[in-house]
């Protein structure tokens, strides 16, 4: 019986998260005030995101990274590649990945009056398909269960993730951040290029020192290539087209 009630709880997590995640993505024109970001918009051609949550006892907004990323995940563009990976002790490591895949389909319809039933039968098994996949992607993300490390080793993840921006080099590149960016482990990867990239550090954690913090990524990273850095605060409404 306690299996069964854990069960039901899990599956009434992901719906409400799904309907959080469908309501964010349904592009609502938003007022510009200090409190709202709406700058984040991804083009309408496939792109390459690289999607780093902090997995670290330090940094405690781990369930607020993940709605942020399944919003990523239901407005970025057909046949984008995705990575969604874990910062931990050790990074660079491939067990640090949780999901790497290709988010499915283009836009389909079968309401055309003029295309044949075998057309539209066939774009409603492309739908169902497409659907079917965007569901398992969205529950690896929801079921993935934290390292918490003890250390965050936040340069191995921009060495990883400058690995996988490498292979694809002629799509626009998002590198994506959710941590407090304190790296107390000091293993530099001084080879790592982000040329290019653009940086997002969301839902960000942050203290007495972060307007230091902030200078030293955002100088760091634009001397490593990067085309841009920004941040948002953990209040911050962040909204993607």
């Amino acid at each position: 019986m306690t299996i069964t009630k854990q069960n039901m709880r899990h599956k009434h997590y992901i719906t409400l998260l799904l309907l959080s995640t469908i309501f964010f993505a349904c592009g609502h024109e938003v007022k510009d005030d200090n409190n709202t970001t709406d700058k984040y918009r991804w083009g309408k051609k496939p792109v390459i995101c690289v999607i780093n949550i902090d997995g670290t006892g330090s940094y405690n907004y781990l369930e607020k990274a993940k709605n942020t990323a399944l919003n990523i995940i239901n407005t970025l563009p057909s046949q984008s590649r995705i990575y969604i990976r874990w910062i931990s002790e050790n990074s660079i490591l491939d067990k640090n990945n949780i999901i790497s895949a290709i988010l499915p389909g283009v836009k389909t319809s079968s309401s055309n009056p003029y295309i044949s039933q075998k057309t539209k039968d066939n774009i409603d098994k492309q739908k169902e398909l497409n659907n079917k996949l965007k569901q398992e992607t969205i529950e690896s993300l929801i079921s993935a269960k934290s390292p918490k490390a003890n250390k965050t080793d936040i340069y191995g993840c921009l060495a990883a993730a400058s690995e996988r921006f490498k292979n694809h080099s002629d799509k626009k590149a998002f590198l994506i951040l959710m941590s407090d960016m304190k790296d107390n482990v000091g293993r530099k990867f001084n080879n790592y290029m982000l040329n290019g990239v653009e940086v997002l550090i969301l839902d960000f954690q942050s203290d007495d020192n972060s307007f230091e913090a902030k200078e030293k990524w955002t100088e760091e990273l634009l001397e490593k290539g990067a085309s841009n850095v920004s941040f948002a605060e953990i209040d911050e409404q962040i909204f993607f087209k």
